[in-house]
């Protein structure tokens, strides 16, 4: 079920080759990893009015015969639903986009486990007009980073200061597993 969630590009394409390996092995997946279901499956099983159908093919081939299929890995809604979050409002003390609310500097943690920081002297700043990515391999301290910045927890070196007035919501990787 979901195969390649969360996983960085260089492990995505270590589950595919592992998958394309298997040669007397059945394996079913679920995933909207298009390009994943395309390279690594030869059979299509799709579920139509509560029956089950199946395809001789890949994911392209099922979806040239099946154009209503496409809409499965769009990102659109198929029923109408449509998720609106309110806009933001006001913040008090807060007159210029670029005026930082959150910042950390200076920061290091070390999970208890660990013997070695998962972050180290770690220094960022996010304002009103940020919108930030964190990108890199897996386990190189990006979640860690954005625990730190949002107060989930607590670095043992440095300081993270977030505006008095700023509202914070962290959804975690794993929120809905």
């Amino acid at each position: 079920d979901e195969p390649t969630n969360h996983l960085d590009v260089m492990n995505v394409k270590w589950v595919e080759e592992y998958l394309l390996g298997l040669k007397d092995v059945t394996c079913v997946m679920v995933s909207h990893d298009t390009g994943l279901l395309d390279r690594v499956c030869n059979n299509i099983i799709a579920i139509e009015n509560l029956k089950l159908k199946q395809f001789k093919g890949n994911l392209t081939q099922y979806v040239e015969k099946n154009p209503k299929a496409k809409s499965f890995f769009e990102l659109k809604s198929s029923t109408g639903f449509v998720m609106k979050f309110p806009q933001p409002g006001f913040i008090e003390g807060v007159k210029s986009k670029g005026k930082p609310l959150m910042k950390m500097a200076n920061c290091t943690y070390t999970y208890p486990v660990n013997s070695v920081p998962t972050v180290k002297n770690v220094t960022v700043q996010v304002s009103l007009a940020s919108r930030v990515a964190c990108v890199g391999p897996n386990g190189v301290g990006k979640s860690t980073m954005i625990k730190l910045l949002t107060g989930e927890v607590v670095p043992q070196e440095g300081t993270v200061w977030k505006h008095p007035n700023a509202r914070v919501a962290y959804v975690a990787q794993h929120a809905f597993h």
